[in-house]
């Protein structure tokens, strides 16, 4: 079993979570960016409204999410050897 007490959590002001797992057997690297929204998805619930979630929306915003015109993201992952790929 490997020792949890290395491992390393972190929630930044934004509520993103960011967790270290120690693993000192593995010889792969394994980075996930999670969002509480996917394919199963159906509505929207906001304080005073409710919307109906197209489908396909979650598989949109798995392409979307960090396509940003001022930083590539998915290219700078690849120089450094990274592949990317998503999952809905």
């Amino acid at each position: 079993m490997y020792n949890t007490t290395k491992n390393y959590t972190d929630i930044k002001k934004h509520g993103a979570q960011l967790r270290v797992f120690y693993k000192p057997d593995f010889n792969t690297q394994y980075t996930s960016i999670e969002l509480p929204f996917g394919g199963l998805s159906k509505y929207l619930i906001e304080e005073n409204s409710t919307q109906i979630i197209k489908p396909g929306t979650a598989h949109l915003l798995e392409h979307i999410v960090l396509n940003d015109h001022r930083y590539d993201f998915f290219v700078k992952f690849m120089k450094l050897g990274a592949r990317c790929n998503g999952f809905t």
